[in-house]
């Protein structure tokens, strides 16, 4: 093993996106599809139509991808054993009796800060029905390592152009939202009041899973009367309100330097309108807001490259690698070589998990170190940077960028 090969190993991640918080987990209910993690998309990808491709073959199939990888990293970790489809009943098992030998313990910190070695997590917790409670952020069961991102509906503000959401707020709440005008107090207020617990490090925006990203500015009233047609169920310009929510949550962002997050690059699932996620439309946005730091995510794979011109450009964007290890991993070790080579690497940050599952996570942790142990490695190897000098870039994109661009989080941690 060579001495960067070593070093990044050893170094603690900033983890800049998880879909869980606390120890909220029935650890006896679990099985063996808590190492899953992604892996279902593939399953389901590699069944062509009219074929009828065994569960077996399927599993074979995926394997040699980044979901399937990643999969097999955590159960060698965890359990020291590999995935058999005819041992899903004696991993289950096996899992099983590991979390009774672990009683008395905190298994979720155990898995988060021991196994993947992460000393700081953002948590996007909301379910989308309608956000994220001050409950959730106040809960005395998070640790303190762990900071929260929010989001006005799952993917964003009527996203569905499910009228119930408005009734949904106005039961979260507690009052009556029936202009737009008041909404957008009470959102306001909701944002403050979450700022206040000391909980909320940033914004998640996640409009790609159902449209574009070129948000368009609106006029007040215009906003106004689609509202009040939202509110009778008439959703034809719906699309005008999405733009509306965007705008109300970056100037609030704007207003008290909170980051926001993105969703770039290729949609989680099967049967989505990848095209969607391509960053570029972003950019108007960008130059209207540039005192907001745009944190855009996934490696936007397979726009890495747009993404990098688009953080050289702008001083207010930085380029996040979380979920994109296990997207790709050979094209991320590509995206980390080029942005390295064209964005200044205090913009880089170098993994989020982006699982509900903390065995999942490992396996993504022990990947993307992988990856940047390869990339960094050829770097040394090849004379492009020295030992010092590539320790020094694990340091940043791996713990330090994340301590500085995401307020909240004790900067000490970051080793």
């Amino acid at each position: 093993m060579s001495e960067i090969r070593d070093f990044v190993m050893q170094q603690s991640f900033f983890n800049s996106h998880e879909h869980q918080s606390a120890c909220a987990w029935k650890w006896e209910d679990i099985d063996h599809g808590t190492f899953w993690g992604y892996s279902w998309s593939d399953m389901e990808t590699s069944q062509f139509p009219n074929h009828n491709t065994s569960r077996a073959e399927q599993l074979l199939a995926l394997s040699t991808t980044g979901y399937g990888q990643a999969m097999e990293m955590a159960m060698q970790d965890i359990l020291g054993m590999s995935y058999d489809i005819e041992k899903e009943n004696e991993i289950t098992q096996r899992l099983q009796q590991w979390v009774q030998e672990r009683q008395g313990i905190d298994i979720h910190a155990h898995l988060f800060t021991e196994r993947a070695n992460c000393t700081a997590i953002i948590a996007d917790v909301n379910s989308g029905i309608p956000v994220t409670t001050l409950e959730t952020l106040t809960d005395e069961t998070v640790p303190d390592y762990v900071r929260f991102a929010l989001r006005l509906g799952r993917k964003g503000l009527f996203a569905d152009s499910d009228r119930s959401e408005i009734t949904a707020l106005e039961e979260t709440w507690d009052c009556s939202l029936d202009t737009l005008y008041i909404l957008e107090q009470a959102i306001e207020r909701y944002l403050d009041a979450c700022k206040n617990t000391g909980k909320l490090t940033c914004l998640k925006i996640g409009l790609a899973y159902v449209r574009s990203l070129d948000i368009q500015a609106v006029d007040v009233m215009e906003a106004a009367k689609c509202y009040d047609l939202f509110r009778q169920g008439k959703t034809q310009e719906i699309r005008l309100l999405h733009d509306y929510f965007v705008h109300i949550q970056l100037r609030w962002a704007e207003a008290h330097a909170i980051p926001v997050q993105i969703h770039t690059g290729h949609l989680a699932g099967n049967h989505k309108d990848i095209r969607n996620g391509d960053p570029a439309n972003l950019i108007p946005l960008i130059m209207q807001y540039p005192k907001v730091c745009f944190d855009l995510f996934h490696g936007s794979w397979p726009w890495g490259g747009v993404a990098a011109s688009m953080a050289k450009e702008f001083p207010n964007v930085c380029l996040d690698l979380c979920w994109a290890w296990a997207l790709s991993p050979w094209q991320t070790e590509n995206t980390l070589d080029e942005w390295l080579g064209a964005v200044p690497h205090n913009k880089i940050i170098a993994f989020g998990g982006d699982s509900w599952s903390p065995f999942a996570t490992v396996g993504y942790a022990k990947q993307a170190r992988i990856g940047i142990a390869n990339c960094l490695e050829r770097h040394v190897q090849r004379g492009h940077y020295s030992q010092k000098t590539a320790e020094m870039i694990a340091q940043r994109i791996m713990s330090e960028n994340g301590y500085a661009i995401f307020p909240g989080f004790d900067s000490s941690s970051a080793s």
